[in-house]
């Protein structure tokens, strides 16, 4: 089955860059949101988060000390440039799991589900362009 052809970026938009978090019960949720919201990279590159939304605000609202952040679901195409005060996230929700499924520093097969689900997710966008 060949692919098509991958897209290019325009020259005058910056890069898709796609994040993913790992295991919503490890420190990955809270890695991605600290460095979302201190990164100068917004302005290089147009970044994204790929995997389970509801999970990915659940982690950090559990964790003391965190900027707050509203997570804003985005589909892949969306053109926006992202900005260190929302945090746009690309949903690749498993079926089945939630934020009750996923706890804080266990591991689960629904948190590596989601972690997996997450990087399936982001190598199919960059397999499309």
């Amino acid at each position: 089955m060949s692919q098509p052809p991958p897209q290019t970026v325009p020259a005058d938009r910056p890069p898709l860059l796609l994040l993913t978090c790992g295991d919503p019960s490890g420190i990955g949720p809270e890695v991605v949101w600290q460095a979302w919201a201190a990164s100068r990279v917004h302005a290089r590159a147009r970044l994204r988060v790929v995997g389970d939304a509801a999970l990915l605000a659940d982690a950090i609202a559990s964790r003391r000390g965190l900027p707050v952040l509203p997570v804003v679901t985005v589909a892949a195409d969306d053109p926006r440039d992202s900005r260190p005060d929302e945090l746009l996230v690309i949903d690749s929700s498993p079926p089945g799991v939630t934020c009750q499924t996923v706890q804080p520093a266990t591991i689960t097969a629904a948190g590596g589900q989601a972690a997996a689900r997450a990087v399936l997710a982001a190598h199919d966008l960059v397999r499309r362009g």
